[in-house]
């Protein structure tokens, strides 16, 4: 995906408040474990060179690897709920490409 099509995700990232997202948020190769705080994140994308520095991502840099999982609308929803302090239910939240 290009940059400029991750555009929305990156912008979404930026948004200050505890816990700030990366693109793994979003990223339909993204695989997470454990709870919140001790929540983490295992990247399993197809090319290991992705794989392999998804601990930048985690950091806020850019991957060019990034698929979305989320559509824009709806992972601004969820930021939005973020910044009211609230969790959202991920069983619930669209997958793009699964259908609303």
């Amino acid at each position: 995906m290009q940059k400029a099509k991750r555009q929305a995700w990156l912008i979404l990232n930026q948004v200050p408040f505890p816990g700030t997202p990366c693109l793994c948020s979003w990223c339909k190769f993204s695989r997470w474990s454990g709870d919140c705080e001790d929540g983490y994140m295992e990247c399993e994308h197809p090319l290991d060179v992705i794989s392999e520095n998804s601990e930048d991502v985690s950091e806020g840099r850019d991957c060019w690897g990034f698929r979305p999982n989320v559509a824009p609308e709806d992972a601004a929803d969820i930021v939005g709920m973020w910044l009211r302090g609230e969790h959202p239910d991920w069983s619930t939240v669209p997958r793009m490409g699964r259908g609303k």
